[in-house]
C-alpha cells in the first residue's frame, strides 16, 4: 500500500516539473513579444542629406496707408448717393447730393454775427480810446505793425528822455545836498582840524599834568645830612659786633653741653659756624629726641638733655639778636648810599621838568593855532551854505517841471498803447465780422443745389451714409483710397525668424493666381505689442489690385540650400538644456534585438515647412524618432512601428 502511494507521488512531481519547464520555455521564447506590447511604439525616419527652402510664411489683412476721409463742416441731409463702394472716382466727381435747406450752421453763423456786432459796438463805446483812434477804426485806417512799433518807440523814447532829465536833476540836487568837491573838502578839512584840536587838547592836558607831577616828585625828595647818617652807621656796626660775640659765646656753651650727647654729630665742632648752625638748629628730629630723653627716669641723661634745651634757648636768642643787629647795620649803610643817589635823582628830575615845560609850551602854541584855523573854516562853510540854498531852490523848481513832463509823456505812451490795442482788437473784430458775413453768404449759397465731391482721385473703400440720412459736422461720410497709394499688412514671427530677413526684401504672394499684378515689400521690423516684446512684426507695403480689409498670405526669406543632416520637423525636441533629437539604437540579446532611445543635442541651422537642417555628432543615415504612442525618454526601450 505504501509502495503504491510513493509511486503516485513521484508521478505527480514528475508531471508538475514537466508542466513548469514547458511554461518557462514558452515564456522564454515569447517574452520579447509580450514585453513589446507594453513599450511605446515609435515612428522613425532616416537622417539624410538634402536641401530645404527656409521661408517665413504669414497672413494678414490689408489696411490703407493714407485713407482720405470725406467730411463737411455743417449739418445737412443726404438727398442721394452718386457712387458705390469699390468705385474708382476722379477728382471733383460728385459723391453725394444734399437736400435744399438752411443748415443749423447757417443759423448759428447768423446768431454769431449778431453777437460780434454787439461786441464791436460795446468795445467802441467802452474802450476809452482817443478821438483819433476812433476815426482810424471807423475809417478802417489800421496801421501796419512796423508803423505801430515806430510810434511806440518814439513815445517810449520821450518817456526815457524825460526820465533822464529827472534823474540828472535829482543827481545834481543830491550832489548839492551832499556838497560839491570844494565843500566836501572844506567839511573834511574842518573835521580833520576838529579832530586835531581834540588831540592837541588832550596832549596839552597830559603835558600840564606831567609838569605838575614832576614838580611834586622833586618836592618830595628830602636829603638827610651825611654826619647824622655816619653816626647811625657807626652805632649799628658796634652793636652788630657785640651781638655777634654774644652769639659765638652761646654757641660754644651749647656745644660744650651736647658734645657727649648721642646727637653731638649734628653739630660737629669743626663745622661750628653760622651756616652749620642754621642748617641744624631747626632739626625737628633732634628736638624731639631731646624732649623724649628729658622725660626718661634716668636722671643723668635727663639732666643733660634739659641743660641742652636751656642752652639751646640761649643760643637761639643770641642768634636772633645778632641777625637783628646785622639788619640795622645794613639799613644804616643803605641810608648813607642813598644820600648821593638822592642828589643825583633831584638834578635829573629838574632836567626832566625843564623838558616837560618846553613840550607844554609847544603843544599850547599848536592848540591855539588850530583853534584859529577852525574858526576860519567855520565862517567859510556858513558862507557856502547860503549860496547852496539858492542853487537847491532853482534845481527843485526845474525838477518839478521835469517830473510833470515825464508824467505827461507816460500818459501819452499809455494812451497810445491803449489806442493801438483798441485799433488792433477792433480791426480784428472787423475782419472777423467780414469773414462771418462771407461764411453766411457761402452757407446761403450752398443751401440750394449743394453736392459733396471727391477731393482726390481714388477708390471708394467705405460709404457710411445713404439717402435720407442726416450729416453732422466732421462726420466721416466716405473713405477714399487715393490713387497710387498702397496698403499695409503685417504678421508676427519669432525673433530668430526676424533675423533672417532684411528691410527691402520682396515677398512672394501665396496663391498668386488668385490676384492680379500685386507686389509686397518688407518695409519694417518692429516689436509685436501683443506679445510683450517676445515676438516681432514684419510690416509689408502691398501695391496692386487689392482692397482694404482683404486677407493676403505672403512668404519671405532664404532660398533653397543644401545640408548634410536633415530631419522631419517633428523630430526636433526642446527642453531646459536646449534642442535635441532621439535616435534609435539597436542592441543584440539572446532573444533578439532591443531598441533604445538615445538623446543627441543638436543646433538648428534652418527649416522649412517639413524638414529641419541640424548640426550634431552624427554620421548620417541614423533613424530618428518622429512620433510615439507614449512619451519617450532617453535611455528607455521602445518598439518600432510596423510599416
Amino acid at each position: 500500500m505504501n509502495t503504491e502511494k510513493n509511486s503516485n507521488r513521484k508521478e505527480w512531481i514528475k508531471n508538475a516539473a514537466i508542466i513548469f519547464l514547458s511554461v518557462m520555455l514558452v515564456l522564454t521564447f515569447f517574452s520579447n513579444t509580450i514585453m513589446n506590447y507594453s513599450l511605446p511604439e515609435v515612428a522613425t525616419a532616416m537622417i539624410e542629406p538634402g536641401s530645404i527652402n527656409a521661408k517665413i510664411r504669414g497672413t494678414g489683412n490689408l489696411t490703407s496707408d493714407n485713407p482720405y476721409k470725406i467730411t463737411i463742416q455743417e449739418s445737412r441731409t443726404i438727398a442721394s448717393v452718386a457712387v458705390k463702394q469699390g468705385d474708382v472716382v476722379e477728382k471733383d466727381q460728385v459723391l453725394f447730393y444734399l437736400e435744399d435747406e438752411d443748415s443749423q450752421e447757417l443759423e448759428e453763423a447768423e446768431k454769431a454775427l449778431d453777437e460780434l456786432l454787439l461786441a464791436y459796438s460795446s468795445s467802441i463805446l467802452n474802450g476809452g480810446i482817443s478821438q483819433q483812434a476812433y476815426e482810424n477804426i471807423q475809417g478802417g485806417k489800421v496801421s501796419s505793425t512796423a508803423q505801430y512799433q515806430e510810434r511806440i518807440n518814439a513815445a517810449k523814447q520821450k518817456v526815457a528822455d524825460a526820465q533822464t532829465t529827472v534823474e540828472n536833476l535829482e543827481k545834481q540836487i543830491k550832489l548839492e545836498q551832499n556838497g560839491t568837491v570844494g565843500e566836501i573838502d572844506k567839511n573834511a578839512e574842518l573835521k580833520t582840524a576838529e579832530l586835531k584840536l581834540e588831540e592837541y587838547g588832550k596832549r596839552k592836558s597830559d603835558a600840564e599834568n606831567a609838569v605838575k607831577a614832576k614838580k611834586a616828585e622833586i618836592a618830595s625828595i628830602v636829603v638827610t645830612g651825611a654826619d647824622v647818617l655816619n653816626n647811625e652807621l657807626n652805632a649799628a656796626v658796634l652793636d652788630e659786633g657785640i651781638k655777634k660775640a654774644a652769639y659765638e659765646a652761646a654757641r660754644k656753651d651749647f656745644y660744650e653741653v651736647i658734645k657727649d650727647s648721642p646727637d653731638s654729630t649734628r653739630f660737629p665742632e669743626e663745622e661750628q659756624g653760622t651756616i652749620c648752625f642754621e642748617a641744624n638748629i631747626s632739626n625737628t628730629e633732634y628736638m624731639q629726641n631731646i624732649a623724649k630723653r628729658a622725660q626718661e627716669v634716668d636722671a643723668g641723661v635727663a639732666d643733660d638733655d634739659k641743660k641742652a634745651v636751656e642752652q639751646l634757648t640761649v643760643l637761639q636768642k643770641a642768634y636772633s639778636d645778632y641777625i637783628e643787629a646785622q639788619g640795622i647795620r645794613v639799613k644804616a649803610q643803605a641810608a648813607i648810599d642813598n644820600v648821593s643817589d638822592a642828589n643825583v635823582k633831584k638834578t635829573q628830575l629838574q632836567n626832566e621838568l625843564a623838558e616837560l615845560e618846553r613840550q607844554y609850551a609847544e603843544i599850547s602854541e599848536k592848540y591855539n593855532k588850530k583853534q584859529t584855523e577852525i574858526k576860519n573854516l567855520t565862517n567859510q562853510i556858513k558862507e557856502n551854505d547860503t549860496n547852496k540854498e539858492m542853487v537847491l531852490l532853482n534845481l527843485n523848481q526845474q525838477l518839478i517841471v521835469a517830473m510833470e513832463a515825464k508824467t505827461k509823456a507816460q500818459e501819452e505812451l499809455d494812451q497810445l498803447l491803449k489806442d493801438i490795442s483798441s485799433e488792433l482788437n477792433l480791426g480784428n473784430q472787423n475782419s472777423i465780422i467780414r469773414e462771418q458775413r462771407e461764411k453766411i453768404a457761402k452757407l446761403r449759397e450752398e443751401a440750394v443745389g449743394a453736392v459733396i465731391t471727391a477731393p482726390v482721385a481714388g477708390t471708394v473703400t467705405t460709404l457710411n451714409k445713404i439717402a435720407g440720412e442726416k450729416i453732422t459736422p466732421n462726420e466721416d461720410l466716405a473713405i477714399l483710397q487715393p490713387e497710387g497709394k498702397g496698403f499695409s499688412m503685417s504678421f508676427s514671427v519669432t525673433p530668430e525668424q526676424a533675423k533672417k530677413v532684411t528691410v527691402g526684401e520682396q515677398a512672394e504672394i501665396q496663391n498668386s493666381w488668385f490676384y492680379n499684378d500685386i507686389t509686397a515689400t518688407l518695409v519694417g521690423i518692429r516689436p509685436d505689442p501683443e506679445s510683450n516684446g517676445a515676438k516681432k512684426l514684419l510690416v509689408f507695403d502691398v501695391k496692386g489690385d487689392v482692397q482694404a480689409g482683404q486677407s493676403v498670405s505672403l512668404s519671405i526669406g532664404q532660398r533653397s540650400a543644401s545640408y548634410d543632416l536633415l530631419v522631419p520637423n517633428s523630430a526636433v525636441r526642446e527642453d531646459n538644456n536646449g534642442k535635441f533629437i532621439l535616435i534609435v539604437e539597436a542592441k543584440n540579446s539572446p532573444l533578439g534585438n532591443r531598441y533604445i532611445a538615445t538623446r543627441i543635442d543638436v543646433e538648428v541651422l534652418g527649416a522649412d515647412d517639413n524638414k529641419t537642417a541640424i548640426s550634431a555628432p552624427l554620421y548620417g543615415y541614423e533613424y530618428v524618432i518622429t512620433t510615439s504612442t507614449q512619451p519617450v525618454e532617453a535611455g528607455k526601450q521602445v518598439r518600432l512601428a510596423e510599416n
